[in-house]
């Protein structure tokens, strides 16, 4: 088996250049101003373009060989700055090329090429800075403390947008310093995180996973990960689940409740854990203990106790909603891929198990040193030090970059004398053939793709809440609602707020309704969660709209018709031919809640597999 290894960064990191710029608009997607903030050789330098041109002009200012290389950060660009500055390349024919990396519904980077000089291709790169901090911009310039945190420009019930616009218009100073500090501001937040980067021994990267692998390896990793083909790669995927989010008792009447909330769920299992370095031994015809005697994954056929209240073993159904597979937790017969150390705590609790393939490795405790030093870091901080954040974000963030896919696609705008046959090997869709903007098939880089350790993180983690909720029901308690960390009882657990892994309290309440996963309200005072609503549109609902949506079927206040929101690049251009738009968004929920079977009283009970295959 031929294969490549994910080893220690050994060689120093090369500098990059950064700068900061932000739009501001007016009838949310028109734009009237833009700032530009870099620095070079300790000197700052900070233009504003004014007018109807200012996104052509900026253009023409960064566009140069002065700026080849940087990285120009706007924050949630993927969604506006660089959509807006990408409508303008097209409009213009720009006939250098333009390659963008979409991510999830969003753009993560975008290069924009120069003309080539001594066959040198260089380029510029727009980067979506909220891919670094998941904070709005005025969160973090304001709990990082950074010289210009982000003005509170408000005027009764009027938009930030609005009121700068019409005081920009009327020739006020406010509007110019809103876009200053705005441009300022997050320069001195990724300055600050690069820093502190930098300190760790690492290099900062385009996103958070990134950037925690690369100081992982850089000075962390003292042994060699090996990566395996890709289609043996994309077969261990079977295996990875993610977390476990059910409701187990969909209404709450008055007591006294709990939710309790893991210390760091996922590193405090990569910390304890053994975690595969070698190439598998496949065994396809193994012996009926191996999943008890190797670790490893295994393919087995499973029948669960019909009689089990809280099983063990997700399994992925196809399902009419969710065509890619919703996660269910079934009883009966049914076969997958699992982590031996899921299968052999399922084998204990009176699953039959019958193995029929397994994958077996050789494992190390790859991360104690890593999530012991980011955590040491973290508790000795105080909550409002960035390296507070920064420690608890690369912690949380490193394994999920051995997830990720190597297939992927990417935008790009076809340069002076390219056609769409130049690409007919890897093209996927023409998606602007006026402008020669085209879909492209794609592979990432790197050496990192090990979906094996992330899917033995996740199945650790698993079972981490499950003895959580094991212990809820041997005590007798009502266990409601779990989701992936967190679980909400009347069962008081032990706490310790300090120590990695231990649970701690969130809050305690004393009713509650669960209509869907991550669809619930407490009378804690919180604003209801409701998963795909926006914020404005949960602070209106209440216990009312929980209470008739479980009780009657009335889910009339869960309809939310929104007049125009900024809408995601790839649904604007479909929808209105430029990469930019606002459109209305619609949301209601049509189907109750199917994961489990809902009794009378409203507690559930695992479904039966052969009922859902």
């Amino acid at each position: 088996m031929e294969c490549l290894t994910c080893s220690p960064i050994k060689r120093s990191h090369r500098p990059f250049k950064m700068a900061t710029y932000d739009i501001e608009t007016h009838d949310r997607i028109v734009p009237y101003a833009l700032g530009f903030y870099y620095q070079d050789y300790d000197k700052n330098y900070y233009y504003e373009f004014s007018g109807n041109n200012c996104v052509r002009r900026f253009l023409k200012r960064v566009l140069t060989r002065e700026f080849a290389g940087y990285r120009m950060f706007a924050h949630n660009s993927g969604k506006f700055d660089s959509t807006l500055l990408f409508q303008h390349l097209t409009e213009t024919c720009h006939k250098d090329g333009v390659q963008i990396i979409p991510r999830s519904s969003s753009w993560l980077n975008m290069k924009v090429y120069l003309k080539p000089e001594k066959k040198r291709r260089e380029c510029v790169q727009f980067a979506d800075s909220l891919a670094l901090v998941k904070k709005s911009l005025q969160e973090v310039t304001s709990s990082w403390k950074v010289k210009h945190a982000k003005l509170d420009v408000h005027e009764g019930e009027e938009k930030d947008f609005e009121l700068v616009y019409r005081q920009y218009m009327r020739g006020d100073e406010l509007p110019h310093k809103y876009l200053y500090y705005d441009c300022v501001g997050l320069y001195e937040v990724v300055e600050l995180m690069r820093s502190e980067i930098d300190k760790l021994g690492g290099r900062l990267g385009l996103t958070l996973p990134s950037t925690a692998l690369n100081v992982y390896r850089t000075k962390f990793l003292d042994t060699n990960l090996t990566m395996l083909p890709e289609d043996i790669s994309n077969e261990f995927r079977n295996a990875f689940y993610g977390g476990r989010t059910e409701i187990f008792r969909m209404r709450l009447e008055e007591g006294k409740y709990y939710c309790f909330d893991v210390n760091s769920l996922y590193p405090s299992v990569m910390r304890d854990g053994l975690f595969p370095v070698s190439t598998p031994i496949i065994t396809t015809s193994p012996s009926p203990k191996i999943y008890q005697q190797e670790e490893g994954i295994t393919v087995a056929r499973v029948i669960a106790p019909k009689d089990l209240y809280l099983p063990l073993l997700p399994v992925r159904v196809k399902t009419k909603q969710s065509p890619n597979g919703k996660l269910f937790f079934p009883v009966g017969t049914f076969e997958g891929y699992w982590d031996n150390y899921l299968l052999r705590k399922a084998k204990a609790i009176g699953y039959k198990v019958i193995p029929k393939k397994s994958f077996s490795f050789r494992c190390e405790a790859i991360f104690k040193d890593w999530v012991d030093k980011m955590w040491a870091f973290r508790i000795k901080s105080s909550r409002d030090d960035p390296f507070y954040d920064i420690t608890k974000m690369l912690m949380n963030s490193l394994y999920g970059k051995t997830a990720q896919k190597r297939e992927s696609s990417i935008l790009y705008m076809l340069k002076k004398g390219e056609t769409e046959d130049d690409y007919e090997d890897t093209l996927l869709n023409i998606l602007d053939d006026d402008h020669g903007v085209i879909e492209l098939k794609s592979k990432a880089k790197g050496r990192h793709f090990i979906p094996h350790i992330a899917s033995h993180v996740t199945a650790l983690a698993q079972l981490r809440l499950y003895d959580y909720m094991e212990e809820i029901i041997e005590h007798g308690g009502v266990l409601a609602y779990c989701d992936t960390d967190s679980v909400f009882t009347d069962h008081k657990l032990p706490t310790n707020d300090k120590k990695l892994g231990a649970m701690k309290l969130e809050y305690d309440f004393h009713r509650a309704y669960f209509i869907r996963p991550k669809t619930y309200w407490t009378d804690n005072g919180n604003v209801p969660k409701a998963k795909g609503y926006f914020k404005e549109f949960r602070e209106g609902l209440n216990e009312d709209s929980f209470k008739k949506a479980l009780l009657n079927g009335d889910y009339s206040d869960f309809a939310m018709n929104v007049a125009d929101k900024l809408s995601t690049p790839k649904r604007s251009f479909a929808s209105t031919g430029r990469w930019t738009a606002t459109l209305p968004v619609r949301k209601r929920i049509i189907s109750e809640y199917d994961k489990r079977e809902v009794l009378s009283d409203y507690d559930t009970r695992p479904f039966l597999y052969k009922d859902l295959a």
